[in-house]
């Protein structure tokens, strides 16, 4: 297996900067916000864990972006990410 470094950017899964999550969230509203996230609703947190998630599938995996975006937001679509944490 060869290693190579490339940087991943948002915006090359085109998410725009009002799609960051707020750095002054409180541990309760950034725990909301993900679970919220992982029921499907599009808000900041839900971008977040799409982006971490694909990068983990892309470099582990080794995942095309568009596979690992697909197969991100069906899991969470489908309900399949929420069902991990019950």
């Amino acid at each position: 297996t060869t290693v190579t470094e490339k940087t991943y950017r948002a915006s090359e899964y085109h998410f725009s900067v009002e799609q960051k999550p707020s750095k002054n969230a409180s541990a309760e509203e950034a725990a909301r916000l993900g679970l919220e996230a992982l029921n499907g609703r599009e808000n900041e947190a839900y971008y977040t864990i799409l982006f971490s998630i694909c990068q983990l599938l892309i470099l582990i995996k080794n995942r095309t972006q568009e596979d690992a975006l697909c197969m991100v937001t069906e899991a969470i679509k489908s309900g399949k990410a929420l069902q991990h944490l019950n």
